[in-house]
């Protein structure tokens, strides 16, 4: 209820791009429909990493009456990342390091 009527940018994490948000909301506004694994917080801080996918919902004259998203956790954090760098290459956004990479460095 805390997050009804707010910007899903309110929760990015630092690691997600401030374009990957604008994509977002640029697809919704042209009825797209639009998949991403990002990267948030949560109410304490924490991160987390979900597969969303989010679409306007359309009244009888084509108009938009609201947004919807829906999204699954992804809890192994490396393999999160591996899909969102996936992601930002075709997306052509900044890629973030993997996990086990900053521990090898």
């Amino acid at each position: 209820e805390e997050l009804i009527g707010e910007s899903e940018a309110l929760l990015r994490h630092e690691d997600m791009p401030a374009e990957l948000f604008k994509l977002y909301t640029a697809s919704l506004k042209k009825g797209e429909v639009f998949k991403a694994i990002i990267k948030n917080l949560s109410k304490t801080g924490d991160a987390y990493w979900l597969d969303v996918t989010a679409m306007a919902v359309r009244g009888e004259r084509g108009e938009i009456l609201k947004y919807v998203s829906a999204g699954y956790p992804i809890n192994d954090a490396t393999l999160a990342t591996q899909l969102y760098n996936r992601q930002a290459e075709k997306m052509k956004l900044p890629k973030i390091q993997v996990l086990s990479e900053v521990f090898n460095n």
